[in-house]
């Protein structure tokens, strides 16, 4: 009896307690990663990303997460009221963007990837992401877009936790799944039947229809950008590398204002030339019934140019259209390069352009070679190379060129 009586003082005493607890207590959330105040990083060297020299003995001010001045500590006003960070010997410049990242799950190399979608928990993949956001923040990418996660949108959930200060990592830019043909390069292969069977949820499509369903369906839950595998890829089984896997129909639903050959060429409508890239193992038949129709039209040689990376390709080209110029593209050897040309009769040549200097380029111009690369964007360089003899730019920015 005497115990029963306690039971309701002590409910009670539970109950004002609870109540205290909820009026005091803040919801614990962490601080979104947004600065306040006037900050300012000092370093030995500053590289501001425009193409000019390091500038030594350099400030960077950030006031309230905005970067407003950079430049040399001779030149720069440095607020009154700032927090000074001398960094000593170090070197500062602009965060790097990585524009392909996958940093949901196990790394490249990892000896378990293989079986981690039938070992790994279902959520194993999505704690890894947060040591790999992490780990491409340290390094210095402060912006990244992460082309394809499995899992339930585990990339929208590591994107949230970063924009919401859960933890550390680059603003993202995400694709959610991405998008292939069953059986192709973003399906997973190799397992017994029944056990992975996606669907459009996990981004496997085929046919218009579907693919416009999980387009909708990436969508829906946040995708900042679509991913379509639209070849055979690298790293996935069952596949050859570069071979197509969706129709241009199919691709058309994913990018509904994707020109075909045709269209392109009569937006063009002869007012400057057209390079036309076949990649390796393409057939050409469809590209040559096309250009001919286009001949038929009074398009001539010097309307249409052809590069590719296949010699077979290019030869074929070349005996469909021997008037019409042929480049060879190579990534480093002007060897191989230059011994394709001369069987194709060719005299133009196009390099990556990390692979280009300036003995290289009087060499190749020496020899009657035009030489061009790719891809280049910088103008001044430009510039020097084509008092070498460096014949043509092919650029991602053709309006830093003057034309």
């Amino acid at each position: 009896m005497k115990n029963f009586k306690l039971l309701p003082v002590l409910t009670l005493m539970l109950s004002v307690f609870t109540i205290a607890l909820s009026q005091t207590a803040p919801r614990i959330v962490p601080e979104p990663p947004i600065g306040k105040g006037v900050v300012v990083l000092k370093a030995a060297r500053l590289i501001d990303g425009t193409g000019a020299p390091a500038i030594i003995n350099a400030v960077v001010v950030i006031e309230d997460n905005k970067i407003t001045a950079a430049g040399s500590a001779r030149t720069i006003n440095i607020p009154a009221n700032a927090k000074m960070i001398d960094l000593g010997d170090a070197t500062l410049l602009p965060g790097f963007i990585d524009a392909h990242t996958h940093l949901i799950g196990r790394t490249l190399g990892d000896p378990a990837g293989d079986n981690a979608p039938v070992r790994d928990y279902e959520s194993f993949a999505a704690i890894l992401g947060v040591q790999n956001a992490r780990a491409t923040l340290m390094a210095g990418f402060t912006t990244v877009r992460n082309v394809g996660a499995g899992g339930r949108f585990d990339d929208m959930a590591l994107r949230k936790a970063i924009d919401e200060g859960w933890t550390q990592g680059p603003r993202m830019v995400t694709a959610g799944h991405a998008l292939g043909m069953r059986g192709g390069h973003c399906d997973e292969n190799g397992f017994r039947p029944g056990l992975f069977d996606p669907g459009i949820e996990e981004g496997v499509a085929d046919g218009p229809d579907q693919i416009r369903a999980a387009v909708r369906y990436q969508i829906k839950y946040g995708a900042d950008v679509i991913k379509t595998c639209a070849t055979g890829g690298v790293l996935s089984e069952g596949d050859a590398v570069g071979v197509p896997q969706y129709t241009y129909e199919e691709l058309k639903a994913h990018k509904p204002d994707l020109p075909t050959l045709t269209e392109a060429l009569e937006l063009v409508n002869q007012r400057v030339p057209v390079i036309i890239e076949i990649k390796p193992k393409e057939p050409t038949h469809e590209v040559i019934r096309i250009v001919h129709s286009f001949m038929d039209r009074g398009w001539g040689p010097a309307d249409l140019l052809f590069v590719s990376f296949d010699y077979r390709i290019l030869k074929e080209l070349h005996t469909a259209f021997p008037a019409h110029t042929i480049i060879v593209d190579e990534i480093w050897s002007g060897v191989r390069a230059a011994s394709r040309a001369r069987r194709l009769d060719s005299r133009d040549i196009s390099i990556y352009a990390p692979f280009i200097w300036g003995g290289f380029i009087r060499a190749f111009t020496r020899r009657g070679y035009r030489l061009y690369a790719f891809p280049m964007n910088d103008p001044k360089k430009a510039r020097k190379w084509a008092k070498l003899g460096f014949y043509a730019a092919i650029t991602d920015y053709p309006d830093r060129f003057e034309t």
